[in-house]
């Protein structure tokens, strides 16, 4: 434990040392866009989504760019199924992918070049809802009887994320990006999206 504790005030004051000498802290303004998804779960084949995101960013020098980087994601389906010939089934799905502790690094690359790789991470909560919606028709009179349930709950999980800028000019960034949620239903998003720098 002593070893641990060492080493990492030994990084400390590395970092610190490092930082007063090379980086070179820059505010560089906030941002803020919106995005279109399409999106795989474990219990899901496949939908389209969209959300919001924004930036609040600082430059460090030589060694590259930080950004808070907080969005708020959204995607819902719906299934039929007729199990009968008196039966509809029928399976609404949605969830909302609260973001708001991602921090994401973008790469130094000489200004030359209008890409710019960045990867990210951060905790999220994950809302999921349900509908249920069930239709029997009875063959005696053909009246249709509707029963209907729906539900909610909210989980935590950890995001992993890694994409490409594609900045116009200071003020418009275009992105796409993969992004991979961990938690008991993995989520697997593909994005693009826009931001807008104030």
């Amino acid at each position: 434990m002593k070893r641990i504790l060492t080493s990492g005030i030994l990084f400390i004051l590395f970092l610190f040392s490092y930082s007063n000498s090379a980086i070179d802290f820059q505010y560089q303004g906030i941002g803020a866009g919106g995005q279109m998804s399409f999106v795989v779960s474990k219990e899901h084949a496949g939908a389209f989504g969209f959300g919001f995101n924004g930036i609040l960013e600082v430059a460090l020098g030589n060694i590259g760019t930080v950004q808070y980087n907080p969005s708020l994601c959204f995607w819902f389906n719906s299934l039929d199924e007729n199990p009968s010939s008196v039966q509809e089934i029928e399976y609404k799905n949605r969830q909302t992918s609260l973001n708001f502790f991602d921090v994401k690094y973008l790469f130094p690359v000489p200004q030359s070049i209008f890409i710019i790789p960045y990867a990210g991470g951060g905790m999220c909560i994950i809302i999921d809802g349900w509908t249920t919606i069930v239709k029997t028709t009875n063959i005696i009179n053909n009246q249709v009887s509707t029963t209907k349930t729906s539900g909610k709950n909210g989980r935590a999980g950890f995001n992993f994320y890694g994409g490409l800028d594609f900045p116009v000019n200071d003020f418009l960034i275009p992105y796409f990006e993969i992004r991979f949620t961990a938690t008991s239903n993995w989520v697997f998003r593909l994005t693009g999206g826009a931001t807008f720098r104030f």
